[in-house]
């Protein structure tokens, strides 16, 4: 999993809570897309870097804090 570059989970009927520093290890991701998981929260530390730089993000009809 250390050589991670891409991860869809859209519309897998996720719920709960998906803190993006869960990928912290994951150098090498460029695509993350959780959209279609509406009952899915997706949680970002404000004081998190990561030291992975994403090209694309998907986030349709999930929730933010």
């Amino acid at each position: 999993l250390s050589s991670l570059q891409l991860l869809h989970l859209d519309d897998n009927k996720l719920h709960g809570t998906f803190l993006l520093s869960l990928l912290a290890n994951f150098t090498k991701i460029y695509g993350l897309s959780l959209s279609g998981n509406n009952l899915l929260t997706v949680k970002v530390n404000d004081f998190w870097i990561p030291k992975f730089q994403l090209q694309h993000l998907g986030l349709r009809s999930c929730n933010m804090e």
